[in-house]
């Protein structure tokens, strides 16, 4: 024993001091923008990992490591000796008025780059540069110029999330009790501003901190209030948001371009916002002509733009009759969901020991546009046909990489609605996991798809392969989106190749020297943009301004290298036109690998 442990020893004592020769060392400082001044009490933290985080203290570590931080004193300095080579990402985070920075990015509300880590690297002179964030505060008033209290004030953003417009609430605050507010330890950008009355009713708001990207989205049923008029008349009435300057219209607010430290006052006046609501009232059908009982309504805005989606809701009764209010006038997806006749569970309510029954779908997607046009009243005796839900069968066939005899990948397939409105119902009854287990053709199945349009989406694609088609009979799926409404006879049919090409490339800048931390997309060409969201593809260019693709699917694409721009505003047909002539073409082949130089799309800065 005393051998072994002798042994044991010697051989730590041996490894110890290679294992200091081979660790790296990182120094630098942390400064506040546009000064030569120095920042203490800032936390640095240094996280390995192997993905591209969105912000500090949240990023999936890679092997168990543990990140590493330090605090920063007068001189802002801060040092990290004994560090595992890797990949690591840098952060500084302050407890008070700053945005967080990260190494490598290019504007506060930007994303940093990897830092890389050699074996005995000793890296030196890293400067993270911390923003002081920026408020917004004014006074509202209602329509007689009375302080508006208890007045939700909203600072939201418009964004792209998987090519899906989307309204991201970064903070909200209420008006105290002289109709006044501030938003405050907002990150320099650009913001929109709304102000909207909401009823002495438990209501529950966010106060973020300081954050770089990223926020929520509201949906909730709506407030309905009685009012009567000068007749006598008793009408139900909602609010509407007001958007900064003072309009109704999200389509026609201004947005704000915060600059940092700065104070931006923004006064408003509510006493427009109160909507008289319309109503839709009908019954429900099974397609033998009864009426089909509990069933459940959903009304969701076809193009929802506001920051606050409201889904009025309504359950039928047990003769299939049913009325939805508070609705304002617009273009609407009428979503019904039924399971077989029979209510709803109660939310908490245990979930069916294994082995029971499902439940039999019955559903109906009805467009409707309430309100618009020459109808401005209420929608009466609606008939609504519900259909019974489909399980569609699933077939994959995987086309190994040439040359290779590489064993076919566990896949799942599942259904995403599109458009993926807020408020609509999932696109799958069942939530159960569906494998192409070899030999077990029974798990093969879509269970519970109910009516309207999806997309298909498949996991498990290898990193050089690719979805090469889905058809179900003579439908392009991949192509036009899957269309249903009731159940189907053909099995869904799906190619994976695994023979995707690749694309290496470099950004320069006008001097033609590597540009570093430059966002790149590629693109598919532009017939395609609007329907195949799988084709878009995204990544940023090293320290040495190169980036790499794989699983890049056969095609003609174009590909840009933004300076900066936010996160999947590459999606936006508005945002890029006006880079279209700065983009590169390019054509993927399989298997092959495409080399290319980008030069790139420097950043108009339009603040001081």
């Amino acid at each position: 024993m005393k051998m072994l442990l002798s042994a044991l020893f010697a051989v730590l004592t041996t490894l110890a001091p290679q294992t200091l020769r081979n660790s790296a060392t990182l120094e630098g400082q942390v400064m506040k923008m546009g000064t030569s001044l120095s920042m203490a009490e800032v936390t640095v933290e240094l996280v390995r990992s192997s993905g591209v985080p969105v912000e500090p203290g949240v990023v999936q570590l890679s092997g168990g490591s543990p990140s590493r931080t330090f605090k920063t004193g007068t001189d802002g300095r801060f040092r990290f000796s004994d560090v595992v080579p890797g990949e690591y990402r840098l952060y500084a985070t302050h407890s008070n008025a700053y945005a967080p920075a990260e190494y490598g990015q290019r504007s506060p509300s930007g994303l940093g780059m990897p830092l890389v880590l050699a074996a005995g690297q000793s890296k030196t002179g890293i400067t993270l540069t911390m923003t002081q964030t920026a408020s917004i505060s004014g006074r509202v008033t209602d329509g007689n110029r009375e302080p508006a209290a208890f007045t939700s004030m909203l600072a939201f953003r418009i964004v792209y999330r998987q090519g899906v417009r989307t309204v991201e609430v970064v903070q909200s605050v209420l008006t105290d009790d002289r109709g006044e507010y501030r938003l405050f330890w907002l990150v320099p950008g650009r913001y929109y501003l709304s102000a909207m009355p909401i009823q002495a009713r438990p209501y529950s708001l966010p106060l973020s901190f300081p954050s770089r990207v990223g926020g929520a989205l509201y949906t909730g049923t709506p407030v309905i209030a009685l009012r009567a008029s000068d007749a006598g008349d008793v009408f139900e009435e909602t609010y509407l948001p007001m958007y900064y300057p003072g309009t109704l219209d999200i389509r026609s607010s201004k947005p704000i371009m915060l600059r940092a430290g700065e104070n931006l006052r923004a006064d408003f006046n509510v006493g427009p916002t109160a909507t008289r609501t319309l109503q839709i009232a009908g019954t429900i059908f099974l397609s033998a002509g009864q009426p089909l009982p509990n069933a459940r309504l959903e009304l969701a805005p076809r193009k929802p733009e506001g920051h606050s989606i409201v889904v009025p809701t309504a359950n039928a009764d047990a003769n299939g009759n049913f009325s939805i209010r508070g609705i304002v006038p617009g273009s609407y997806f009428l979503y019904v969901t039924s399971q077989g006749g029979q209510p709803f569970p109660a939310p908490g309510t245990p979930p069916p020991p294994p082995g029971s029954p499902e439940p039999i779908l019955m559903t109906a997607t009805i467009p409707l546009d309430i309100g618009l046009n020459a109808q401005t009243s209420d929608l009466n005796n609606l008939k609504i046909q519900a259909v019974t839900g489909a399980n569609i069968p699933w077939q994959i066939t995987f086309e190994p990489r040439v040359g290779s005899s590489t064993t076919p990948p566990t896949f799942n397939v599942s259904l995403v609605r599109d458009p993926d409105l807020a408020g609509a119902p999932p696109a799958l009854l069942s939530t159960r996991n569906v494998r192409a287990t070899p030999g077990n053709q029974a798990e093969r199945l879509l269970r519970g798809v109910g009516s309207g349009d999806f997309r298909v989406t498949i996991s498990g694609v290898p990193k050089t392969g690719y979805v090469k088609s889905i058809r179900l009979g003579s439908a392009d799926i991949l192509k036009d989106g899957l269309h249903m409404a009731g159940p189907v006879r053909d099995e869904l049919q799906i190619v994976v190749s695994d023979n995707a090409g690749q694309l290496d490339g470099v950004v320069l800048d006008f001097k033609r020297q590597p540009f570093s931390n430059a966002t790149i997309a590629l693109l598919p060409e532009f017939n395609q943009r609007a329907g195949r969201l799988d084709l878009f593809k995204n990544s940023t260019s090293n320290e040495d301004g190169k980036f790499h693709f794989e699983g890049v699917a056969p095609g003609t694409y174009k590909i840009f290298a933004w300076e900066d721009i936010p996160p999947d505003d590459w999606y936006d047909p508005e945002v890029v036109q006006p880079y279209e002539s700065q983009g590169t073409s390019v054509q993927i082949e399989e298997v092959k690998t495409k080399t290319i130089e980008v030069r790139v799309i420097p950043t108009v800065r339009s603040e001081p």
